[in-house]
C-alpha cells in the first residue's frame, strides 16, 4: 500500500506547488458516464 501511497503523495505535493489549478481540476470527479460514476463510487469505498 505504501508503494502506491508514497509516490502519489509526493506527486500531489509537487502538483500543489507547481500547478494547483491542474490538481484541482484532476480532483474534480464529476463524471458524466454511468460506468465511470460506478467505478469512482466503488473506488471511494
Amino acid at each position: 500500500m505504501g508503494i502506491l501511497f508514497i509516490p502519489m503523495f509526493i506527486a500531489g505535493l509537487i502538483m500543489m506547488k507547481k500547478s494547483p489549478d491542474l490538481l484541482r481540476k484532476r480532483l474534480d470527479v464529476k463524471e458524466q458516464q454511468v460506468e465511470q460514476k460506478t467505478v469512482i463510487h466503488i473506488a471511494d469505498n
